[in-house]
């Protein structure tokens, strides 16, 4: 039996425009920044409990961050 040699992947660090971005998009969905931050810092059912902050360290994570609030924005959010 051969081992198989796991390889980690590396993450690519997202730029503060990406972050920036998705802030904004938050902001839009929630009307104001104080609540786009709030969001960002509670606990997400949709993430399995996860905060959406920590889900967007990488661009995968970015992107389900922002379907996400694509499907609140047009009220599927279930």
């Amino acid at each position: 039996m051969r081992k198989q040699r796991l390889v980690k992947k590396q993450s690519v660090p997202l730029s503060s425009g990406q972050y920036n971005k998705v802030l904004e998009r938050a902001i839009t969905v929630f009307g104001n920044q104080k609540l786009a931050e709030e969001w960002f810092g509670r606990p997400c059912r949709y993430f399995n409990g996860e905060l959406p902050l920590t889900i967007i360290t990488d661009p995968v994570g970015l992107q389900a961050v922002e379907a996400y609030l694509q499907r609140i924005e047009r009220g599927v959010y279930q």
